[in-house]
């Protein structure tokens, strides 16, 4: 009896689990693709990355660079904030690169021992400029997106003792920061331009000039010639060249030759010597601007004509009244008068 009673217990203890059912498994969350997912992020930890991003450029720390950018992921977030912090992020690289650049470029030209005569210093000196004005307009964007992020988070809205406007100010700091170092290298540049300006010996050009010895006006003047100087052929320098009033401009070759046609106008002039000056200003800080000068024969056919037909018409026109004057008639005999003899009727 009692083995009965087991069994029906059993029985009733599986037919309760059964109608339990078995325990639910614990729900997963489904995975996200890192690449859609939304980014969560608040204005005190994004003001930290620009702050980060903008002491690693004012470090000159090319590892510190490096390591934020791999950090970089593509983020679901607004439109007018992602093109903000794009612009931030492609002036940032910029302007680190551009000041890794200038930094190496400076500390070459303090190096050099002599800048005299040294047109690669003096190009490099340029070019230097081009970087540090390209730098400055790096700054705006990053400026303009740090204001942009501000406003969509409203920070002037924000406590002044909040920990949101001291993560802005902070980036403000830093951007004012680069300003400066900036600033540090323009005076840099400037002490160089002036040592440069102090040691350079500017080489005098020569000018070689093949013009006819004589022109007749208002026919032009062919003009051709070769400017150089001890460094070489002077490329794509800025030439004036003058007769009296008349003056045309060109250009050198890369050879350094030049022509050019000088066209001609009436004038008073008859004949006579006129200067024909041919000028030349280099575009380079290392050559110096001269001239030279030669005398040209200019003949003016047109008035040398015009006064000889001046000139002829009073002869020609006292030639004839010459021809047109009278001949005198025949004169009487003159007759013989004896004295007291009566005259004769």
């Amino acid at each position: 009896m009692r083995a009965w009673i087991v069994a029906l217990a059993i029985a009733a203890v599986a037919l309760a689990a059964m109608a339990c059912g078995s325990p639910a498994a614990p729900v997963q969350p489904p995975h996200e693709n890192p690449d859609t997912a939304l980014l969560v992020f608040d204005g005190v930890s994004l003001f930290q990355k620009y702050a980060e991003a903008l002491e690693y450029i004012d470090a000159m720390d090319v590892t510190g660079m490096l390591v934020l950018l791999e950090r970089e992921s593509p983020a679901k977030i607004s439109p007018e904030m992602r093109d903000s912090m794009n612009a931030f992020q492609s002036s940032r690289r910029s302007l680190g690169s551009l000041i890794l650049m200038i930094e190496a470029d400076q500390e070459r030209l303090r190096t050099q021992t002599s800048l005299v005569l040294s047109t690669e210093s003096l190009q490099s000196l340029e070019v230097l400029a081009q970087k540090l004005r390209q730098a400055y307009m790096e700054l705006g964007p990053m400026d303009q997106s740090a204001r942009d992020i501000s406003r969509l988070l409203q920070v002037e809205s924000a406590a002044e003792e909040g920990v949101l406007r001291e993560a802005y100010e902070k980036v403000q700091s830093k951007q004012r920061g680069l300003g400066s170092l900036l600033d540090l290298f323009s005076e840099t540049r400037a002490d160089l331009v002036q040592q440069a300006e102090v040691e350079v010996i500017k080489a005098i050009p020569q000018i070689e000039v093949d013009a006819q010895g004589m022109v007749l006006v208002p026919f032009a003047l062919n003009v051709r010639g070769k400017v150089y100087s001890a460094l070489g052929p002077l490329q794509d320098a800025p030439l004036r060249i003058a007769l009296g009033d008349w003056e045309v401009t060109t250009r050198s070759r890369d050879d350094g030759t030049f022509g050019a046609r000088l066209s001609t106008g009436m004038s008073l002039t008859l004949v006579g010597t006129q200067e024909l000056r041919v000028s030349v200003t280099p575009g380079e800080p290392w050559h110096s601007a001269t001239s030279l000068a030669t005398d040209v024969t200019v003949i003016n056919p047109a008035n040398i004509a015009g006064l000889s037909l001046a000139l002829a018409i009073p002869v020609f026109l006292g030639a004839s009244r010459v021809r047109r004057r009278a001949v005198p008639g025949p004169q009487p005999a003159p007759v013989l008068v004896r004295r007291g003899s009566p005259l004769p009727q």
